[in-house]
């Protein structure tokens, strides 16, 4: 996952979620499709995002469970939030 965000970063395609504060700017930048990463010191977890809203995202995600954890063990659709995430756009 790390040389995903090191070559999004190289090629314009990382998106800090720090630096979309409101809800037009994410709704400008983000698409269905893209990645989220959850970064500790390391990513921690990731999925794929499939609606864009003002307010938060859906995704889907294996390797979770009902808290949204990173220790799960199922694939889910889950409601996000956009606090601490970062995003890869793919294309």
């Amino acid at each position: 996952m790390q040389d995903l965000i090191e070559d999004a970063l190289k090629s314009g395609r990382f998106m800090a979620g720090s630096g979309m504060t409101t809800a037009a700017a994410r709704l400008a930048r983000l698409q269905p499709g893209c990645l989220f990463v959850i970064k500790t010191a390391t990513v921690s977890h990731t999925g794929i995002v499939l609606e864009v809203r003002g307010d938060g995202f859906t995704s889907v995600e294996g390797n979770t469970n009902e808290d949204g954890g990173d220790r799960g063990f199922e694939v889910k659709i889950m409601q996000r939030s956009y606090d601490e995430k970062d995003f890869l756009l793919l294309a």
